[in-house]
């Protein structure tokens, strides 16, 4: 991801690759992959992070990731994956999780689908928009 400054006016404009999410930082697929984990291995948020994010920790608190928090709720919203059916409310963002990355990982293509999970969910969040 790149920002650009004006030099005449000061305003700043983003370029990322097309496949980096509508003010994210991630890929779908990366998000898709984190849901995965999260939901389908029910690994730990600290694990998580860890098997998703490339920055270093510092000054993190590691059960709580900001991010993973705020992609869960967007799903659960409509927001972010909109094929996901809607979740019930009493829903919790595992389970949200768990929802998003199950249906994700059937839009995989046939060549990865037998991969691991949540492979399929990585591949899957690829065919979105």
């Amino acid at each position: 991801m790149r920002r650009y400054k004006c030099q005449r006016c000061d305003a700043v404009i983003t370029s990322a690759p097309e496949t980096v999410q509508k003010h994210k930082l991630f890929s779908a697929s990366a998000i898709a992959w984190a849901l995965g984990l999260f939901g389908l291995l029910r690994l730990s948020v600290a694990e998580v992070r860890k098997r998703t994010s490339p920055w270093q920790v510092r000054g993190f608190n590691v059960e709580r990731w900001a991010s993973l928090t705020r992609w869960a709720r967007a799903v659960k919203h409509g927001a972010l994956f909109g094929c996901v059916r809607p979740c019930l409310a009493k829903f919790t963002l595992r389970q949200v999780s768990e929802r998003a990355a199950a249906h994700i990982a059937t839009l995989c293509p046939s060549l990865f689908s037998t991969a691991p999970p949540p492979a399929p969910t990585f591949y899957g969040a690829a065919q979105t928009r």
